[in-house]
């Protein structure tokens, strides 16, 4: 069995704005969208997973990757 990974973003609220945080798997595909300014995802086989979080004031961040620890060995 396979141990499940998975990542947790909380934004710093500042100014007032809104935040949308987005968990991004390979190529850039979007796997989950929330509004607010916490999340977290747990990784449903992904290689990877990374955040990006955009405000109302049309700032953005990323995070580093986060790597599926259950896959480590599947990596070239």
């Amino acid at each position: 069995m396979e141990e499940a990974s998975g990542t947790r973003v909380k934004v710093r609220e500042k100014n007032g704005a809104h935040y949308r945080i987005q968990f991004i798997g390979d190529g850039g595909r979007v796997l989950q969208e929330t509004q607010g300014s916490s999340a977290s995802y747990t990784m449903r086989g992904e290689r990877y997973v990374r955040a990006r979080v955009i405000d109302s004031n049309g700032k953005m961040a990323w995070t580093q990757p986060a790597f599926n620890v259950g896959r480590a060995s599947a990596r070239p």
